[in-house]
């Protein structure tokens, strides 16, 4: 990289250093992620991740598959997603070693982040871990795939075996393999340097992120495997021997470049039902900067990752849910977040699942990312074809119905303290309760998706009568405003409802509420 290109990156970052999205932290009593404002902040939001070269999405030519422009972000903006999980590549950064970094890797990687700031989306900078055994090199791979397929055909000049052979099978097999189960233990146990590696990756991108806002943190490693199968049987094992320590290290390497940002952190993926983590990376004192990512997926799908049983998905998707948050709210791991669910098709069963999901996160109060916005290359998605889980299909048409089910009408930002969220998709109900603060300035911001779910208009009901004043500053958002004479303290509840309702709709509205509201 010359010196040139070096200059101008650390130009454009200084120029774009300052973010105009307002900062975000965590709330350790609540572990709610709030602004700098006060406001409670919730985020919905899709996943871009793409693992091949150049490891990052095309941001000037749009493609149904393979891009991230102005106008995508446009389209995010409008169906009410104000963040994206973003593939941050080690092998992006450091093609060759830590002493190399790719300037112009990096140059790319904030211009994307500005992009996404200019629509008001934040950005969670991921790393994903397939780079593992190309960062390990031959000695790790010149036995690969065994022994799931020992005789698998070879590339005559590099010895690594065939593309299209290795997708002949499910991807999470790989993970069994003796050469990724070698290269995940070298990682965990820094063997010949590679957790230092890792963690100069890390550093060098927090130092060139640290004074932007607009980056909600940082998510140290996606689904962190075991590292030896048997050592995957004792619940939490892999979280408590490996990944523990690991997280408090990469943490402190992090924290001298940026203590602000928010760290992310996962548990072994094996640890479905309970994690063996006690804490988050920073220990306590740090709670209101790093969060408890999460996965849910169900369990009983089809190749396409259709749902096969509602009744087991109920199950799988609740029970997951409630047991990662009861647990995170238990150890106290400071915020936590959905990052990811999905992975689904436009049929009426993954619509379904996409309803179940994100109604229940709402229940909790739990932000999302959903998986994942285009097929970007994916050639390690357990759907079949990779563009199931994409919102444009193998023709490039965009899904509606899924775009439908994931343009929840939500509260972006809450002035006060929240406790009920509920929206029902078919009628488009919203309802929001939640304690003002009428210490916060700022205004609630609730997002609605007018042309899908209010296409006649909207109704919008406050109570207490005059305790808010509203308006609409953009097409599908809403800005409520606290009055002088409002209380501090006072319960406020938001309804949103179509306009139009002809009787029977009334009657039906009139008697979900009942059913549904009953519970909270």
């Amino acid at each position: 990289m010359s010196y040139i290109v070096y200059l101008l990156t650390f130009f454009y970052l200084i120029v774009h250093s300052h973010s105009e999205l307002p900062s975000i932290r965590v709330d350790p009593n609540t572990q709610n992620f709030i602004d700098e404002y006060g406001r409670v902040r919730i985020f919905h939001g899709v996943n871009v991740v793409y693992k091949v070269p150049p490891f990052l999405p095309d941001l000037t030519n749009f493609d149904p598959q393979n891009s991230l422009t102005n106008d995508d972000l446009n389209n995010l903006h409008q169906w009410g997603f104000n963040v994206i999980r973003f593939y941050t590549a080690w092998m992006g950064v450091n093609p060759t070693s830590d002493k190399e970094v790719n300037q112009d890797y990096i140059l790319q990687l904030s211009t994307a982040v500005k992009m996404m700031e200019d629509k008001g989306i934040y950005a969670l900078l991921d790393c994903v871990p397939d780079w593992v055994a190309q960062k390990l090199g031959n000695t790790t791979l010149n036995n690969f795939p065994f022994p799931i397929a020992p005789n698998i055909t070879r590339e005559p000049n590099t010895g690594y075996p065939k593309l299209d052979e290795c997708l002949k099978r499910p991807f999470f097999e790989y993970y069994l393999t003796q050469s990724v189960l070698h290269g995940f233990k070298m990682l965990y146990t820094n063997g010949n340097g590679t957790l230092d590696s890792f963690g100069s990756f890390w550093q060098t991108i927090a130092n060139a992120f640290a004074n932007r806002s607009s980056v909600l943190g940082y998510e140290l490693i996606n689904e962190p495997p075991m590292p030896e199968l048997v050592e995957a049987v004792e619940i939490g094992y892999v979280d408590r021997v490996y990944l523990a320590p690991m997280y408090k290290k990469l943490h402190e390497i992090i924290r001298q470049v940026d203590d602000k940002h928010i760290i992310f952190f996962e548990p072994c993926v094996a640890d479905l039902l309970q994690t063996g983590l006690t804490e988050g990376p920073g220990g306590i004192d740090y709670n209101d900067r790093q969060a408890f990512s999460y996965h849910v997926y169900c369990i009983d799908v089809t190749k396409q990752g259709d749902p096969k049983s509602d009744l087991i998905c109920d199950i799988d998707d609740a029970l997951l849910i409630t047991l990662r948050f009861e647990e995170a709210k238990k150890k106290k791991f400071g915020g936590m977040m959905l990052t990811e669910f999905g992975a689904l098709s436009n049929s009426t069963e993954s619509i379904k699942e996409i309803h179940r999901i994100t109604g229940i996160a709402d229940q909790f109060l739990q932000s999302w990312s959903y998986w994942q916005f285009k097929k970007y290359q994916d050639l390690t998605t357990a759907a079949s074809p990779a563009t199931t889980e994409s919102f444009y299909d193998e023709n490039g048409e965009l899904e509606m119905n899924k775009v439908r089910a994931l343009s929840r009408s939500y509260a972006q930002a809450i002035a006060g303290q929240p406790i009920f969220m509920y929206f029902e998709p078919i009628s488009a109900d919203f309802q929001l309760d939640f304690k003002i603060n009428t210490a916060i300035q700022q205004p609630t911001i609730i997002y609605i998706n007018e042309d899908l779910n209010y296409p006649n208009g909207n109704n919008i009901k406050v109570t207490p009568a005059n305790s808010l004043t509203w308006t609409s500053t953009s097409r599908n958002y809403y800005e409520f405003a606290t009055t002088s004479s409002t209380k501090n303290g006072t319960a406020i509840t938001i309804e949103i409802t179509q306009k139009s309702l002809n009787w029977f709709n009334k009657f039906r509205h009139w008697l979900k509420k009942k059913i549904s509201f009953s519970n909270k």
